[in-house]
């Protein structure tokens, strides 16, 4: 009999209690400072950026090709045979091609599926979620494989920061960018495109603005789609994400129990700074 894992990495953003509950397997990637690099999710938490962010904005970086062999080498003590591995957008990141090659070793002991997901956040962790959940009702890898992808294609998240100034620092826009936009009190609406890049997916002017814009812009992708997902992250923003949360859960068809509110991580906390809100989506189609 077939024994199943599904594998992502930490920027999934899924909850404890669902990756212990589905016993997802989650490689840390890391978050780098001058001093030391540590584990996202493991011995770092949002607390630590925060308090940090004046003296320096960490780094991100892939999980290490130590802890990804372990987590494989474990996979194979368990007596595991196949494996699906969900990784962040490999256009955002070097994760994808560090767990293939990493696995490459492994071919002889696994049959593996490696999906890019081209997403980030709870947009990718929907997926991770389904396959789980396919994994544990029916132990039927094929279907489990189509079922992600399948969530893939139908989920979406945006972002949207308080300060640009530490998407300046971190690279994420140029100095110049930073500038104007704190001139003009422009706040960009982050998104990810068809090919896994990051894309400014509105630039609008006020926090409450934006904060409707981005609502706007979520809203559009779900509208006449049914049994809608959703999770509304925040940094240090607890009261933007629930009033969020309670307009996407008022909705007539979203679902009852894939419904989230989130803080962002380690690493999303350095990149965008206290005051981050974001929602991510994901829904059926009528047919499906």
């Amino acid at each position: 009999m077939n024994k199943i894992a599904v594998i992502s990495d930490t920027t999934c953003d899924i909850p404890d209690d669902i990756v212990e509950k589905y016993g997802i397997k989650l490689l840390p990637m890391q978050v780098v400072y001058s001093h030391r690099a540590f584990k996202d999710r493991v011995d770092i938490d949002v607390e630590y950026v925060y308090d940090n962010l004046e003296d320096e904005i960490p780094r991100s970086s892939l999980p290490l090709i130590s802890d990804i062999t372990y987590a494989l080498e474990q996979l194979k003590n368990e007596g595991i045979t196949h494996i699906i591995v969900i990784t962040l957008s490999s256009n955002l990141s070097g994760t994808y091609n560090a767990v293939r090659k990493a696995i490459d070793e492994y071919k002889d002991i696994f049959c593996v599926e490696i999906i890019d997901s081209k997403l980030i956040s709870m947009a990718m962790g929907f997926a991770v979620i389904e396959a789980a959940k396919v994994v544990k009702e029916t132990c039927d890898f094929e279907k489990a494989v189509k079922r992600a992808n399948y969530v893939l294609e139908r989920s979406r998240g945006y972002f949207t920061v308080d300060n640009i100034k530490y998407l300046a620092k971190g690279g994420r826009i140029s100095s110049f960018e930073a500038k104007i936009g704190k001139l003009l009190d422009i706040r960009p609406i982050i998104g990810v495109d068809a090919e896994g890049k990051y894309y400014a997916a509105g630039k609008i002017r006020g926090r409450k603005k934006s904060l409707q814009e981005m609502m706007d812009l979520a809203m559009a992708d779900v509208k006449g789609k049914r049994k809608i997902k959703f999770a509304s992250m925040h940094g240090k923003s607890l009261k933007d994400a629930q009033r969020q949360y309670d307009i996407f859960a008022a909705l007539e068809n979203v679902s009852q129990e894939d419904r989230y509110i989130i803080n962002v991580g380690p690493m999303m906390a350095g990149h965008s700074g206290p005051g981050t809100v974001g929602i991510c989506v994901s829904w059926e189609d009528d047919d499906a």
